[in-house]
């Protein structure tokens, strides 16, 4: 052999692929995926509780009093921003709930999807730009306060009880 074939042949070895290196970063891979989606907060979009929670928030959105009867009725409001996909509406949804079953009757709990061309009008009016939002009015439909995010139920029970007595 040649040494011109000698480097033909060491050249056409190292060009193979290293099938075994591959194979260990495919798995390497798949397994860090696998991890990913079923541990920490990701978790939740598996769980029970995220769709137990999405479900809540599809009927209180059906039971809410829409933004037109609220802002005609001389009562208080609460106007909450929210998105089917947020997971922080979808686990806020049974304390709103829980709010509106105890608070009905005195103030007016409004649903806004802020994905739906309609209620994203209101939305932009509102300066909602994160979900969820909750916007509290007085009687008189001006804002009183803005609170966004994760809010503990014993603050936001404290919060619509006192819009609820118009002294937020």
């Amino acid at each position: 052999m040649t040494p011109d074939q000698e480097s033909d042949t060491m050249e056409a070895k190292e060009a193979k692929p290293n099938f075994t290196a591959i194979g260990v970063v495919a798995i390497a891979v798949l397994f860090s995926l696998v991890i990913f989606f079923t541990s920490g907060t990701n978790a939740s979009i598996f769980n029970g509780s995220s769709i137990s929670g999405l479900a809540t928030l599809k009927q209180m959105s059906r039971q809410s009093v829409t933004y037109q009867n609220a802002i005609a009725n001389n009562k208080p409001s609460i106007v909450e921003f929210y998105a089917n996909w947020c997971t922080t509406c979808q686990s806020l949804a049974p304390t709103m709930q829980a709010l509106h079953h105890k608070y009905g009757n005195q103030v007016n709990f409004v649903m806004l999807n802020v994905d739906e061309p309609a209620d994203a009008l209101i939305a932009r009016s509102f300066h909602a730009t994160a979900v969820p939002q909750l916007t509290f009015l007085d009687r008189q439909n001006q804002a009183l306060k803005t609170v966004y995010g994760a809010i503990p139920k014993s603050v936001l029970g404290e919060m619509v009880k006192r819009t609820a007595l118009n002294s937020l």
